[in-house]
């Protein structure tokens, strides 16, 4: 059971009725639709999908078929998933991309490599803006050249938001307001400010060299408030008064802002901790969330929704949980077992909501979740089967396997695979290895024997997938027959 949060002033949505989420992903087939009004749905995807942004009753996301060419999807109550458009980078040196929605504006970035960095030279990027209203096709509004992606530096406040545009001598956050009643003029603020953020009259930025590194070698930068309505600095964080490099930034429409930041231990990156701080106590206020890799976090009615975990391989979070905690730092426990990859967006929470990004056993899959019920999400299951594409064949006693690695390409699973025979007494009868599909296994001299004998044999498959950061076993039963 997840303790009950204390309540605070409702300054997004109307009335909450608990802090506590349902997460029971109940699987449901895109034919079909999916439902967002639902407490609980899981919503299957062709491709691993990134940045999921909730935008009002709709979910937005991104799904990547290949490293030059990212795809705008989204799902509106009562339909069905359904893809937007199709950005692409034709010479094929990579596209970037970074989303951000609120339930009016949608607003998206491309950065398309022009040059990658060498040993000689520094990588290009040009990046494009393109806007429109949640589930259109959006049309561009601004360009530049020689920009490269840092910390995603967009973000949607109703018809307001902001982003890095360029600007002599450095790079500026644009503030743009389209609103029937703007609440403020276009202007460009903060030189060189990365990681922006917009939330009522209030936008933030952290202020730092151009080429930041969240990462890791980059100075501690500024962290900046300030009021766009009246064009006024409200306060500043100080790089001095920081606790470490800034890797994270979120903001509340009172002015709030939490952010994340780099611990190190004995000389070595420990993880990241989360703080926060406000117009009336503008000062580091540390918030106890596990130690750990802090992937991705969202500030909404002083609520801090978190994902994080322990090990990462690559820059994928082994088993990423996912909290919520209060700034006073009460708070519980969401959902276990999701999926996630430091530096990139894979949870979004709006204060009645919460969607993240799970691997499934076939497919990745977007849990959404209504926040009204006291339950943690387990995830996905901790055991997959085996997934056997193609009846097996036998060929002068070798045997061929075609598997299925689920949502990941082939590279991605290593298997080790052993036959075993049914029944009281089992036997190994072959074995084999491969990276990826199909798999050859040679039959042991007893295995042909029997099989020849029988002409049909019923056998259990044992395959690991031997990957030595997160290894796995599964199983399942094939028939074998000398006609195969």
């Amino acid at each position: 059971m997840v303790p009950r949060l204390r309540r605070s002033r409702a300054v997004v949505t109307a009335v909450r009725r608990g802090w506590i989420l349902l997460a029971i992903a109940v699987a449901a087939p895109i034919a079909g639709g999916v439902d967002p009004d639902a407490q609980a749905r899981s919503v299957p995807t062709a491709d691993e999908p990134h940045a999921p942004k909730l935008a009002g009753r709709s979910v937005l996301w991104i799904q990547r078929p290949n490293r030059k060419t990212a795809e705008l999807w989204t799902l509106s109550p009562g339909q069905q998933p359904r893809r937007v458009r199709v950005f692409e980078e034709p010479s094929g040196r990579g596209l970037a991309v970074e989303l951000a929605t609120s339930p009016t504006r949608t607003l998206f970035t491309t950065f398309n490599y022009v040059q990658l960095a060498t040993e000689y030279s520094d990588a290009i990027a040009n990046p494009a803006w393109y806007l429109g209203v949640p589930g259109s096709s959006l049309e561009p509004f601004d360009q530049c050249n020689d920009q490269l992606p840092s910390m995603r530096s967009s973000d949607v406040w109703g018809d307001a938001y902001v982003y890095r545009r360029c600007g002599e001598p450095r790079e500026r956050v644009a503030v743009r307001d389209e609103s029937n009643e703007p609440m403020s003029p276009p202007r460009d603020v903060g030189v060189s400010g990365i990681g922006a953020r917009i939330a009522g009259r209030f936008v933030a930025w952290l202020e730092t060299e151009p080429d930041y590194n969240a990462f890791c070698c980059s100075p501690v930068p500024d962290i900046v408030v300030y009021d766009r309505v009246n064009d006024v600095e409200v306060y500043r964080l100080p790089a001095a008064e920081l606790p470490g490099l800034i890797r994270g930034l979120d903001l509340q429409d009172d002015g709030k802002v939490a952010f994340s930041y780099v611990i190190h231990r004995s000389n070595d990156v420990a993880g990241e901790g989360l703080g926060w701080a406000s117009p009336s106590e503008p000062y580091f206020h540390r918030l106890p969330v596990p130690d750990g890799n802090l992937n991705d976090f969202r500030l909404i009615d002083d609520q801090v929704a978190y994902q994080g975990g322990l090990e990462t391989y690559f820059f994928w979070v082994k088993s990423a949980k996912i909290g919520l905690i209060d700034l006073q730092g009460n708070g519980g426990l969401l959902a276990r077992r999701t999926d996630a990859r430091m530096f990139s967006e894979s949870v979004d929470f709006d204060g009645e909501r919460v969607v993240w990004r799970e691997l499934g056993c076939e497919k990745y899959r977007l849990v959404i979740v209504e926040a009204s019920r006291q339950s943690v999400a387990p995830g996905p299951r901790r055991r997959c089967p085996l997934q056997v594409l193609e009846s097996p064949t036998v060929r002068n006693g070798k045997v061929t396997l075609r598997l299925s690695c689920g949502p990941n390409p082939d590279w991605w699973c290593p298997w080790h695979i052993a036959l075993y025979t049914t029944g009281a007494v089992s036997r190994r009868i072959g074995r084999g290895r491969h990276d990826g599909s199909p798999v050859h296994l040679r039959l042991s001299n007893a295995g042909r024997r029997l099989l020849a004998r029988k002409g049909s044999l019923h056998v259990r498959v044992r395959a690991r997938i031997a990957r030595y950061w997160a290894p796995e076993v599964r199983r399942t039963t094939v028939q074998l027959t000398t006609r195969g």
